[in-house]
């Protein structure tokens, strides 16, 4: 595997961009940095008649190194210039990142697996899938050693970490085929990095295993995956991803076609057997070891305030796991519309698909709360709260606009179950020390009031509609759960 190009420096890149947009578009973005809600804030003497140079050098003593490309990829994408978006998230390497977690999903990639000649590693007598899931799986052990490492370099890249342990797996089998972390002559650590000659007398054996090497493999990965994809515009995301991995072992320059993604690496199968080995962390065969998100069934639950019992029973109940559970009930000849479409967003993004019914539950009473697909009408924004099933802000600064998909859509429900699963890794990072389960109930909460406003865990739905969100959503999933619609 070939190591990387330096990035460009972020004051570099940032006036490459700018010099890269018209001028009206240039006038948009510094309107949309001007209008920016978080602090630190500018002001607007302080863009006026400022060259881009000028802008770019504001960003980064705004935000500072760490922080303006972020910042400059959110606006981009608020004035939708994608091309000139993706291209700084190419060029700066965390910049990058995100993009390629939200487009890629592991679980939807084909594979066949590890070849004879790769599982002979281990003196398996067979090949394929099986064998990439018995190699994974006496990994491992010595995976657990690295298990924070990991989903920390992941958060931070967004990248899904048991994509992160499988190339672990494969190219140094966590670590048991390394000898004083070097794998052939010139590559290194976990993730087999090529390691140059004039490199070679500055790497120390405590680096095979540290964050700053699963990192930088990581970026590694990132890139080469951003050029598979704009290499091969044509090929869906997930042949792209596997064409990413392949490149990761063989350069992007072996990789001609799908048909023959793996023809140059090694034994032939390297992204094949990668991704069934992803596959297999990710799945709850190891109890979500990596990425995942908590048992619904054990989260604790008080289930519905008295408020929001109100909204069926007037003043007839006083609210607790009953009501969240008749509330299931009554809205479960909806649901059962959405099911198969519930399922397959579940499956793809690696969750409950009783969690996500019964925050459609929740949120517009499988449908029946919504006006032509909205939910309530904000008078002082003067436009509608939210669109869909879920009740997805498509438009949080007001104003008339027009949603990108159908309210009750496959497509409505995917882009809301990601935006949950986000919160549920932002809780995850936020509160290490949570249970996993409490983490879950925190994410829920984040889905209602946004990860800020979760500050503890005894107070978890202080902020939320009604004071209840979390724990009446969970208790409508255990009713979903347990009656197994789901």
């Amino acid at each position: 595997m070939r190591a990387e190009m330096a990035p460009k420096t972020v004051t570099q890149a940032l006036k490459d961009m700018l010099f890269s947009l018209s001028k009206m578009q240039l006038e948009e973005f510094c309107s949309a940095f001007l209008d920016r809600k978080e602090e630190p804030r500018v002001k607007r003497k302080d863009l006026e008649d400022k060259s881009r140079v000028a802008v770019a050098e504001l960003l980064v003593a705004t935000y500072t190194e760490s922080g303006a490309i972020p910042v400059a990829l959110d606006i981009l994408r608020k004035i939708k210039c994608n091309e000139q978006r993706e291209i700084l998230a190419q060029e700066t390497q965390e910049g990058s990142l995100p993009l390629v977690y939200r487009h890629f999903n592991i679980m939807l990639v084909e594979t066949t697996g590890a070849s004879m000649a790769t599982a002979q590693q281990d003196k398996l007598k067979y090949s394929g899938i099986n064998a990439s899931n018995a190699m994974a799986e006496i990994d491992l052990e010595d995976m657990k050693t690295y298990k924070s490492i990991i989903k920390e370099v992941a958060f931070e890249k967004k990248v899904d970490p048991a994509l992160i342990a499988a190339i672990i797996s494969r190219q140094s089998r966590a670590g048991k085929t390394l000898n004083k972390g070097w794998g052939c002559t010139n590559t290194f650590g976990l993730m087999q990095i090529l390691i140059t000659s004039d490199q070679r007398e500055h790497i120390g054996t405590d680096l095979l295993a540290s964050k700053e090497h699963i990192c930088k493999g990581t970026d590694i990965l990132i890139n080469f995956l951003l050029r598979i994809k704009h290499a091969h515009p044509d090929w869906s995301k997930e042949q792209q991803l596997k064409g990413g991995i392949a490149a990761y072992s063989a350069g992007d320059g072996n990789i001609h076609s799908y048909e023959t993604v793996d023809s140059k690496t090694p034994n032939g199968d390297f992204s094949n057997d990668v991704i069934a080995r992803a596959q297999w962390y990710k799945t709850d065969v190891i109890g979500y070891i990596f990425g995942g998100n908590g048992d619904i069934m054990r989260v604790e639950t008080d289930g519905a305030s008295r408020e929001t019992a109100r909204a069926d029973y007037g003043n007839d109940r006083k609210g607790g796991r009953s009501v969240s559970r008749d509330m299931a009930q009554t809205d479960a000849d909806r649901m059962k519309k959405y099911r198969s479409k519930i399922n397959r967003v579940a499956k793809k993004h690696n969750i409950d698909p009783a969690l996500i019914a019964a925050i459609i539950s929740r949120e517009s009473r499988a449908g029946a709360a919504l006006t032509d697909g909205w939910g309530d009408w904000d008078t002082e924004r003067g436009a509608y709260n939210a669109w869909g099933l879920m009740q997805v802000d498509v438009n949080p600064d007001g104003g008339a606009h027009d949603p990108e998909v159908d309210w009750d859509s496959e497509e409505h429900l995917s882009q809301a179950t990601e935006i949950l699963v986000d919160f549920i890794k932002i809780i995850q990072n936020k509160f290490p020390n949570w249970s996993r389960e409490q983490q879950l109930k925190g994410g829920i909460v984040a889905y209602n009031v946004g990860d800020g406003k979760v500050k503890n865990y005894k107070a978890v739905d202080y902020y939320t509609t009604h004071g209840d969100y979390s724990n009446d959503v969970v208790a409508k999933a255990h009713w979903y759960k347990e009656k197994r619609d789901y």
